[in-house]
């Protein structure tokens, strides 16, 4: 953050972009729905953890590939409910029904739909029963909450002590902070495998190789200059990449 204090007006007008009314423009590149929402929320709540303030770009400023790996972090995407099977690995996997090829079957679609649907369930039923899977509990009738961002402006607020805090705030202040600390872990781990990754990579470099300009790559974050560095959270921001391979 630009200063140490700031002020609710300076806090709405510099920080808290998701309340600029052009946020979504700035943002056109990216699938910008639900889960990427909620993605962006978690992050921006991270930051607010002690550890991880020194993190100092907002998802606003992220890259894409920065992005990347918030939204495989947090990104509570839906699973589908058909696939294609090309691999033959997949043909008799448990979680899916059979792929029936012999003999192929037909839908007859002189039916109405709620015949088709009640066929269609009770062989899915019956799938499920031979793989003794339960069925999941049906989402209908829960309540479908956007992320809030509340709980940033109130970590925000009590940092820079602005105004007084309900009860409820105090309760959405507590929990937040629980929520930093639970996403600042869950991204440590994630950078940790990343750099154990960019360490594989780095050992098929040839010794000799020419040196090439830094630019961004897969992992845009981070330098091989010296892949024996352990980055720390606070830092991984702040990197680099020079790819070996381009």
């Amino acid at each position: 953050m630009a200063q140490e204090t700031a002020t609710l007006e300076y806090l709405q007008k510099n920080v808290w972009w998701w309340k600029w009314p052009d946020a979504e423009m700035k943002l056109r590149s990216v699938l910008w729905d639900k889960h990427t929402k909620e993605a962006a929320r978690n992050y921006e709540i991270m930051r607010r953890f002690p550890k991880a303030e020194t993190l100092r770009k907002s998802y606003l400023e992220l890259n894409g590939h920065e992005r990347t790996l918030i939204h495989c972090l947090w990104c509570n995407w839906p699973k589908n409910p058909y696939r294609f099977a090309t691999e033959r690995s997949q043909f008799d996997e448990n979680g899916w029904t059979p792929v029936f090829q012999n003999p192929p079957v037909q839908w007859n679609l002189n039916l109405a739909n709620n015949i088709l649907v009640s066929e269609f369930e009770r062989q899915i039923d019956l799938a499920r029963e031979i793989q003794k899977i339960e069925e999941p509990p049906s989402l209908q009738g829960r309540k479908n909450r956007g992320a809030s961002w509340l709980y940033i402006e109130i970590l925000d607020r009590q940092k820079h002590g602005i105004g007084t805090f309900s009860d409820g705030e105090r309760k959405m202040r507590n929990k937040g902070m629980q929520m930093a600390e639970q996403f600042f872990a869950e991204f440590d781990s994630a950078l940790a495998k990343n750099l154990y990754a960019l360490r594989q990579v780095s050992q098929v470099v040839p010794l000799k190789a020419k040196p090439r300009p830094k630019r961004s790559a897969v992992f845009p974050l981070v330098s091989l200059d010296d892949t024996s560095k352990i980055l720390t959270t606070s830092e991984y921001f702040n990197f680099q990449i020079i790819d070996p391979f381009h």
